[in-house]
C-alpha cells in the first residue's frame, strides 16, 4: 500500500556479483504497481524507467535483485530466448515463468485464456428414491496455472448438489414426481483474465419403483 524506495539497491545479470549496478537514487515502485526497467546497457537514466549498464543474455542467463546489505530480495535462472515473445512469472509472484504472446509493461503478466471443457455427461434412467452419483470431469489448456470449479445452472431440481473442486455429483430422488424428466446442466469455470466457462446438460429420468407381484 506504500511507494518502495529502491534507493540503495542492487540488480545483476551474475549472481556471484551482487552488486554489479546501483539503482540511482529516486526510482521507487508505486503501491500496487510496477517498475520498467531495460537491460539495455545504456543506464541513461532521468526518465520514469530505469536503464541497467547491463543486458541480459539471448541465449540464457540470470537476473537478481538485492537488498542494500547484499541480502537477496528475488533472483531467477532463465533459458534461450525467442525474438518477440515474453517471458514472466505467471500469476505475479509466483515461483513458476512461462513464455507468452506478448509483453505486458508496467502491468501484471498475462496469458491467453481458452474455455475448459467437460467431458460427454449421458443421459440416466432412475427410479424413485434412487440415488444418482457420477464425477463430472473437465480438460483446461492452462490446467498448470488455473484451477477449476464445477457448478450447477439454474432450474436443477432440488436436492442435486455438485461438489465444487472435484465434481462429485449427487442427487437422490426422494419426493420427485414419477415419472418426470429432468434436466441437469454441469458447467466448469476456470479462474483465467477473462474467466471462461463450459456447460452440458444430461437428462435424468425418474420413473416409478418397479412393482413385484407374487402369483
Amino acid at each position: 500500500t506504500n511507494a518502495l524506495l529502491l534507493d540503495g539497491f542492487y540488480l545483476t545479470d551474475v549472481l556471484t556479483n551482487v552488486f554489479k549496478f546501483a539503482i540511482p537514487v529516486g526510482y521507487a515502485i508505486p503501491p500496487h504497481g510496477f517498475l520498467l526497467v531495460w537491460a539495455d546497457g545504456k543506464a541513461t537514466n532521468g526518465t520514469p524507467d530505469l536503464h541497467t549498464t547491463f543486458k541480459l543474455a539471448k541465449a540464457g542467463g540470470s537476473l537478481g535483485l538485492y537488498g542494500v546489505d547484499g541480502v537477496p530480495v528475488d533472483y531467477l535462472n532463465y533459458g534461450p530466448q525467442t525474438d518477440d515473445i515474453s517471458q514472466g512469472r505467471f500469476p505475479d509472484g509466483a515461483l513458476d515463468t512461462y513464455f507468452m504472446p506478448g509483453p505486458t509493461p508496467r502491468t501484471s503478466n498475462l496469458l491467453p485464456n481458452t474455455a475448459p471443457e467437460l467431458g460427454s455427461l449421458a443421459n440416466r434412467f432412475l427410479h424413485a428414491g434412487q440415488t444418482l452419483q457420477l464425477t463430472a470431469t473437465a480438460t483446461d489448456a492452462e490446467s498448470l496455472y488455473q484451477t477449476l470449479v464445477f457448478g450447477l445452472d439454474p432450474g436443477t431440481p432440488a436436492g442435486a448438489f455438485i461438489n465444487p473442486t472435484t465434481g462429485q455429483f449427487l442427487w437422490t430422488t426422494t419426493g420427485i414426481p414419477v415419472p418426470s424428466t429432468n434436466v441437469i446442466t454441469v458447467r466448469v469455470t476456470d479462474n483465467g483474465t477473462p474467466p471462461l466457462s463450459h456447460a452440458r446438460s444430461f437428462l435424468i429420468t425418474v420413473l416409478e419403483r418397479p412393482l413385484v407381484t407374487c402369483g
